[in-house]
This record gives C-alpha cells, sequence and structure tokens, in this order.
C-alpha cells in the first residue's frame, strides 16, 4: 500500500454576516455560508487561495487556517467539528 503524502489545504470560514463568492485561482469560485453556529468551514487546495481571498482574509471578512489534506477531520478545527460519524 502506498502512503498518501498530505496535501496543503485551507480551511475557510466565512465571518460576514451573508453569504459570499470568491473566484478560486482555477477559474471556478467557492461559496461561503453566512456566519453562525454551527460554523461552515470549506476546504481548499492551498494554491487556489486566490488574491480576492487573501483581501478578505485582511479585512477580516473570513476566517482562514492552514492545515494539511483532508482525508480525515483532524484538521477541522474543534468548533467546525458539527457532524457526527460513524
Amino acid at each position: 500500500m502506498a502512503k498518501k503524502t498530505a496535501a496543503p489545504v485551507l480551511l475557510i470560514r466565512n465571518l460576514a454576516d451573508g453569504p459570499r463568492d470568491y473566484p478560486l485561482r482555477d477559474g471556478s469560485s467557492i461559496y461561503l455560508p453566512p456566519r453562525g453556529k454551527p460554523a461552515h468551514w470549506e476546504e481548499i487546495p492551498e494554491d487556489a487561495f486566490s488574491p480576492a481571498l487573501e483581501k478578505a482574509e485582511k479585512k477580516g471578512l473570513i476566517q482562514v487556517q492552514r492545515g494539511e489534506s483532508a482525508a480525515n477531520d483532524a484538521n477541522i478545527p474543534s468548533e467546525a467539528a458539527t457532524e457526527v460519524k460513524p
């Protein structure tokens, strides 16, 4: 069995009251639902992080956590772990 290499990923959380759409570097986009409880984190590859997301992070509209691949939920911050898996 080959070892899986952990790819760098970013977890992104919307801190704004309304939903937001941000373009990604690869031409696609990411939809972030409005902030609230339970917290919702979207995961994107680190190389897809765009200037628009960088600007939103600087303005305090989003929270970004850097980590390694999401083969499991260990990288998701504790307040974001809302789903119970068997």
